[in-house]
């Protein structure tokens, strides 16, 4: 079984404020720089940038600096589909931890959490998880909680319990809903959507075909709407991600032109722009 394709900004990436990244020092053009191309997906240029004003930062002596830069650096390298790399990353990014404010602290702690569970450190990413939420409660964060939930949810997920999932992704999806905040929205969608895929072939393994093509059928309209709000983005990244597991939810359900026109879209945008999916 393939995982389906979770989104990590704001994602976790994601990260604080408009966009999926840590904010920027208005005295480090190089982390700007950074910011401002991984809203545009360029991730890339945007890794460079941000390996740039962590040197800079290591130079200087500013560990502040040099947190939020390897914090970008370890969530271009994810979307670039380095993953050993981007824990290495996060994971130092972590040990400079307690210079950030609270809110940064929570996003770069759900990205330990998203990193951690691609690479299969399953008890270190739901333990960054659970900390990242404790931490938004204390302060009251809940554009912070809202994204702590939502990767609690892809732990559990990926660990096979889509029913755990489910719940922690629905509490995060009325969150986001209630602040409109429409990045967690289309990214707590695109959750529930790999939640159904994943809940499709634990119900076919074990002989419960009703039940599986139940959970894919749950999987599509959160996928559509994940895909209509991916492409008003215009972020390639979310737009090849949403696509290709709506794609495979189709898949399941013998949808197979539409399957095949939207797998054959992702695989296409990631190409283009130096993604792997999977």
């Amino acid at each position: 079984m393939r995982g389906a394709l979770v989104l990590p900004w704001g994602m976790s990436d994601g990260m604080s404020g408009s966009g999926p990244a840590p904010r920027a020092n208005a005295q480090a053009p190089a982390l700007v720089r950074s910011r401002e191309l991984f809203d545009q997906g360029a991730h890339r240029d945007g890794l460079a940038q941000a390996e740039r004003a962590a040197q800079e930062a290591r130079a200087a002596q500013d560990p502040l600096a040099l947190a939020r830069a390897l914090h970008l650096c370890a969530a271009h390298s994810w979307r670039l589909g380095q993953y050993t790399a981007a824990l290495t990353t996060v994971r130092e990014a972590v040990a400079q931890a307690e210079q950030l404010p609270p809110d940064e602290c929570c996003e770069l702690l759900c990205l330990v959490s998203i990193v951690g569970t691609e690479i299969g450190v399953r008890e270190e990413a739901l333990e960054a998880g659970l900390k990242a939420l404790d931490l938004a409660r204390q302060h009251g964060l809940k554009r912070q909680m809202t994204q702590a939930l939502n990767r609690i949810g892809v732990c559990h997920d990926r660990a096979g319990r889509p029913e755990d999932a489910q719940a922690f992704h629905a509490q995060a999806l009325a969150l986001a809903r209630e602040m409109q905040d429409q990045d967690l929205i289309l990214s707590t969608l695109n959750s529930l959507t790999a939640v159904g895929i994943s809940a499709y072939y634990q119900h076919s393994a074990r002989g419960e075909q009703a039940l599986a093509r139940d959970a894919a059928r749950r999987a599509i309209p959160c996928g559509q709407e994940a895909v209509e709000r991916a492409r008003a983005s215009g972020d390639p990244y979310r737009l090849a991600v949403t696509s290709g597991n709506l794609g495979e939810a189709h898949g399941l359900l013998e949808h197979w032109s539409l399957a095949q026109e939207l797998l054959e879209f992702a695989i296409e945008t990631a190409r283009a722009n130096g993604y792997r999916m999977g």
